[in-house]
């Protein structure tokens, strides 16, 4: 008898040739990823459009209230940040990540994400912050003054504050004039700034715009063209900017009659509790972040607007029958599939307490589902409830995805 080993060359041999491996139409090729952008309207009517050869200098034009972009090539990799900062604008709603590059005169220099170069007004800018020269164990309130401007210094360990006046920024640092007369701190020494808002100086005309950054930035500018080249922005200092297409999550065009609920300002929004408060364990419903306060993620992509709460959730806005429709998506945060719970959600929306639309029971790693577009026409009072469904509490953060309301 054989041994085992002959008997399976032997099978071996005895196998046929196989033929060499030929493509046919019936096979699937894959297709190219064609980048794109998508153009959405005041309805929710999406629209795309290739953007090799394409341009545009005005999204009005293109019935645009919304703008962003498929399949792009990733952009260069970001250089090593010198010192990151933190910069909250003017007016409430910019808000800018970037490296502090210094200055000139009464602007102030900011390397983009991308590696764009963004220049500053002082009537642009509320604050500054470099996170890495706040002490960890800093426990006192870091705030504006309630006259002028204030510096937060680093010293010893901590922190010394210096009430003033801003006289001037440059590439080293900056100038104060204070109970210390005028003074020049470097840059390596400021750890927070605050400027009194005293108005704004904008001149600019052209379309509006908002500009959410992948980073999680937010700039207020003035649209002024669109290709494959790259946005092409005026800041509403008058300065021109051009970012490059990877480094931009969504383009909003303010005034064009929607408003992202996350915008305004409830008449309830209550932390949740699962667990019983004795336990101290709260989950916030807070605005463009997941309630564990990380960015909101659902279908594997980032969404910069929303609302991030944890079931059981309810959220009242007065709306004062000025809104005709509400629409968006719903989901359960991508952050919960690493969690052993998915957690297990319904989703509710109700005006003046009768019931518009509800969801199925949704779980972590469900794609979101649309909420298609509700009549909310002479509506009072607008309430958005997340219940615990089949898993009661567990894994139960919930996100609101770009709820619009549409007049």
């Amino acid at each position: 008898m054989a041994p085992a080993s002959a008997l399976s060359l032997f099978a071996l041999l005895a196998l046929p040739a196989a033929a060499p491996r030929q493509s046919g139409p019936e096979e699937a090729v894959p297709a190219l990823r064609v980048p794109t952008v998508l153009f959405e309207s005041r309805a929710g009517v999406t629209r795309s459009r290739v953007l090799e050869g394409f341009a545009t200098r005005s999204l009005a034009a293109e019935e645009a209230v919304l703008v962003r972009f498929l399949d792009l090539e990733p952009g260069p990799r970001p250089s090593k940040v010198q010192r990151a900062a933190e910069v909250q604008l003017a007016g409430g709603e910019g808000y800018l990540r970037g490296d502090l590059l210094g200055g000139e005169g009464e602007e102030l220099d900011l390397g983009l994400i991308g590696g764009s170069r963004l220049r500053l007004g002082l009537d642009e800018i509320a604050s500054l912050r470099v996170p890495a020269l706040i002490p960890a164990d800093w426990t006192q309130p870091i705030v504006k003054s309630a006259v002028g401007d204030r510096l937060y210094r680093t010293s010893g360990g901590g922190l010394d504050r210096i009430d003033g006046t801003l006289e001037s920024f440059d590439p080293d640092g900056l100038t104060l004039d204070s109970a210390l007369g005028s003074k020049h701190f470097v840059w390596e020494e400021v750890a927070a700034l605050f400027i009194e808002v005293l108005g704004d100086d904008s001149t600019q005309a052209g379309e509006a715009v908002v500009v959410d950054l992948v980073d999680g930035s937010r700039l207020p500018a003035f649209f002024s063209a669109l290709s494959q080249d790259g946005l092409e922005l005026v800041t509403r200092g008058g300065h021109g900017l051009r970012l490059s297409l990877p480094v931009v999550a969504e383009i909003f065009r303010p005034g064009a009659g929607i408003a992202f609920l996350s915008q305004l300002e409830p008449s309830l929004m209550s932390s949740s509790s699962p667990f019983g408060d004795d336990l101290g364990m709260r989950w916030p419903a807070l605005r463009d972040r997941s309630t564990s306060g990380g960015p909101l993620t659902a279908g594997g992509r980032v969404w910069t607007r929303g609302l991030g709460v944890h079931a059981p959730s309810r959220i009242e806005y007065a709306l004062g029958a000025a809104w005709s429709g509400l629409r968006g998506s719903v989901a359960v945060d991508d952050e919960v599939i690493h969690l052993p719970a998915r957690g297990s959600v319904r989703f509710r929306v109700l005006a003046d307490a009768k019931l518009l639309w509800q969801s199925d029971v949704m779980h972590g790693g469900d794609e979101p589902v649309p909420i298609p577009l509700l009549d909310v026409t002479g509506v009072q009072k607008l309430t958005l409830e997340v219940d615990m469904a089949d898993e009661m509490h567990v894994g139960d953060r919930a996100d609101w995805l770009r709820p619009i309301l549409v007049r």
